[in-house]
Order: structure tokens, then sequence, then C-alpha cells
């Protein structure tokens, strides 16, 4: 049995949204003065229920403006169709807390605890305060914050602030989690810690989960499968490697011959190789 967050009563537990993420054809278009630039051109991916999809590419070349239109929050740009199960995210129908997501930056509420910014999208939804702050509690100790949570949001370090905006998102037990670059202002140790936390959550219950990063380590660490764009404008996917690594992922799988293979494959589709040459 699991416990409902919305009702705070126990239900079966439910496979939903087995179909997976589709981006079916997407073309993203942004109005620049006179003109209409095409951001993204014809993108079509699959992300299968309960998998891990990271998208790498070049700076501009729309893998936010992707995850912002699965967020629903492009829909009037947006051409083509993104679908979750049978849910058309890009017109606006996603289901209350179907999605959720983590930005670049924490963006905590600075006069509320850490406790109270996890619980705050139940609190929204008519869930009772103590019931919020209770699975809130529980998600902070899963990411290894539970004497931090009670502290406001000035008094944690990066890193910290971003596990809060992890454990955020997830309390809502969202069908699809959506990442855009929520490691890439921290230093590398921090950064290695977060990938290990996001895994370890992301293993105590799977669920479809797609990653921007400019990290090609933390792609293959992290991953199923690895998206790569080109270069912009009208960006497109033009290859995708499935990462077949056993899990959980430690910082030495890193340093394997089977993991250094996976990097060299997608700096190639990258063209960094060439670039060192």
């Amino acid at each position: 049995m699991t416990v409902n967050a919305m009702s705070g009563s126990e239900a079966p537990a439910t496979s939903v949204g087995s179909a997976g993420l589709s981006f079916r054809s997407v073309s993203i278009e942004y109005q620049a003065q006179a003109r209409k630039i095409r951001a993204v051109a014809d993108a079509s991916l699959h992300v299968d229920h309960g998998s891990f999809l990271s998208i790498l590419g070049p700076s501009g070349c729309g893998k936010t403006s992707l995850l912002k239109a699965a967020a629903g929050l492009l829909p009037a740009s947006t051409l083509g169709e993104i679908v979750l199960g049978d849910v058309r995210l890009n017109s606006g129908n996603a289901r209350r807390n179907q999605v959720g997501m983590v930005f670049q930056t924490a963006a905590l509420l600075d006069w509320l605890t850490v406790r109270d910014n996890v619980a705050f999208p139940l609190t929204t939804t008519g869930v009772r305060k103590s019931t919020a702050r209770e699975l809130a509690s529980e998600l902070l100790q899963q990411a290894g914050l539970g004497s931090f949570a009670d502290n406001k949001p000035y008094e944690l370090s990066g890193g910290m602030q971003q596990r809060a905006a992890i454990c955020r998102a997830l309390i809502v037990e969202p069908e699809l989690l959506l990442m855009d670059e929520p490691f890439g202002h921290l230093d590398a140790i921090t950064r290695d810690q977060m990938s290990i936390m996001t895994q370890s959550l992301w293993l105590r219950k799977p669920i479809t989960a797609v990653l921007v990063t400019h990290s090609v380590a933390e792609a293959v660490f992290l991953s199923d499968r690895v998206a790569v764009m080109s270069k912009g404008p009208a960006s497109r996917v033009v290859t995708e490697v499935d990462i077949d690594l056993p899990r959980p992922r430690t910082l030495e799988s890193r340093g394997s011959a089977v993991f250094q293979g996976y990097v060299r494959e997608l700096e190639q589709a990258l063209g960094l190789d060439q670039m060192e040459e």
C-alpha cells in the first residue's frame, strides 16, 4: 500500500502514465522583433515510463525550451505534440501536480523554513498542513537534510538548497520530473554529491525523468538514455545513446572502461573531440 499525499489515506499502488513521455515533431518558435526564430525544429523523442533521459547540446540549442514546453510553460510557441500517457502537455492540459520541475536556481521562499518550502506545493492543493509537513520531513530525511528542516533557506549552502528544491518537486508525487541544469552552479564535489542523491531518490520510486545538462559525465551517470541536440537555431535531436550500466552507480563507476566509452561516444556526437585537435 502507498500513502496518497493528496488525501492522507492509503491507496493501492498504481502505475500512472505507463505510456511514458513523447515529443512528437516538436518545434519551438520565438518572436524576435519583426521575425520568428525557430529555436527547435522537428524534435522527436520518447522516454519510457519510469526511465531517466538526459539531454545534451550546445548552449542556445533549445534544451531548456523543450523542458519548458513539456511543463506547459510555452504552449503558444510550440508546434507538434508533447504527450505524457494520454495527456497533451503543451496544450495546457496537464493535471495538477502531474509535472514537477527543478530549475537552475532553487528559488526557495526565504521567509519559510526548509520543511515548509518543501511542503508548500501540497498545502496549495488543500492537503492538511500537518500532513504536508510530515511528508516533507520524510523526503528531507531521505535527502540528508533532516537536521536542517527548521532552518531558513539562506542558512543552507547552494547544494543543500538544490536538494530541498528537488524534494519540493517530488513531494506531489509527479508522473514526470523535469530538471533544468539544477547542478550547473555548484562546485565539482557538491555536483557529484547531488548526482548520487538524485539517483538514490529516483531509485526509491522511479518516475519518468528528463534532465538538461552540459556535463557529459553527469548525463551518463544518471541516465538510461542520453539525447544529443545539434547547434541552434533550428536545433534537432541528432543521436540517442542507450546507457547500459548497472545501478546503483557510484563514483568509482565513472572510472570503468564502459563508462568512459559512453563519455567518448557522446563527446564525439557533440563534436568535442574535434575541438581538442
